[in-house]
């Protein structure tokens, strides 16, 4: 099939939206020769005033590498727009292999070291990028209603329900040494037996922590957002005391970001990572 495309179409539909004149200045030397690799035959024309390019890829042959890219763009089901579609894959594939801790710095430093240059910043747009187009997912949530009687209950003034607590979170915690090494990327994440043996000795001493240390707050008059605050320092301070007894500098926990059900499987499927 033979298509006239105006020189800013080409610009933004096989350039990433550059300028015309840096185009024009580069044309012969750099954007027609990547598009005749790309399988094209380039030929140029005239639309009334304006100069246009002509693509001919009656002839084109895909190479392995786009044959690829486009079987993961089938299953991810989104204009990537100008994202690096080696890097979208790089990120989905280190979650779901889950051998490395996939926080935004190791992202990035792991993607450094095969070659993929990238920083913080961009691992989290990308990771918004995936949220937005439903890639990855929010955890399912279900509410929880504290019995304690110092809680303070918030009814809803309509219909006289009580309202909950709070909403749990259900999703896979990643806990790792958030100081090992002193690296804030280098860190991996504690063995299977390790964590379980943390997360089961967190939970059996959260409500002894709870009654000593949070629930006088509320006989004390703080408002529940200072006693959320002193909630969560005094989680990360238990978790952390758990840590220590199992030789661990600093233990901390994240969430495991949580890819769409109904594109994991075909994803697993494509890195080739057991079902």
């Amino acid at each position: 099939m033979t298509t006239e495309y105006l020189v800013v179409e080409v610009c933004e539909q096989f350039f990433n939206g550059i300028d015309e004149k840096t185009f024009r200045r580069n044309k012969k030397k750099k954007y027609v020769p990547d598009l005749e690799a790309r399988g094209f035959k380039v030929t140029e024309g005239k639309r009334g005033r304006f100069s246009t390019i002509i693509l001919d890829d009656s002839e084109r042959k895909f190479t392995p590498q786009q044959i690829e890219d486009a079987e993961f763009l089938e299953i991810i089901e989104c204009d990537i727009g100008k994202h690096d579609i080696t890097l979208l894959k790089f990120i989905l594939k280190s979650i779901l292999e889950r051998k490395i801790v996939p926080g935004h710095n190791e992202l990035a430093h792991h993607a450094n070291l095969v070659g993929i240059k990238t920083g913080q910043t961009t691992i989290t747009n990308y990771m918004a990028f995936f949220r937005e187009n439903n890639i990855i997912v929010d955890p399912m949530t279900i509410p929880v209603w504290d019995n304690n009687p110092l809680i303070k209950r918030v009814v809803d003034e309509e219909t006289g329900e009580i309202l909950p607590t709070y909403h749990k979170r259900i999703c896979n915690r990643i806990y790792f040494d958030f100081a090992k090494d002193g690296s804030s990327f280098e860190r991996d994440r504690l063995s299977k037996n390790t964590q379980e043996a943390i997360e089961m000795a967190y939970y059996n001493m959260l409500p002894e922590m709870m009654e000593t240390k949070i629930y006088p707050l509320y006989t004390m008059g703080h408002s529940d957002k200072y006693i959320n605050n002193e909630r969560m320092k005094a989680q990360s301070q238990l978790l952390r005391e758990i840590g220590t007894a199992y030789g661990i500098n600093y233990c901390v926990r994240m969430d495991e970001p949580i890819i769409n059900p109904i594109i994991k499987r075909q994803l697993k499927e494509y890195f080739g990572i057991g079902v």
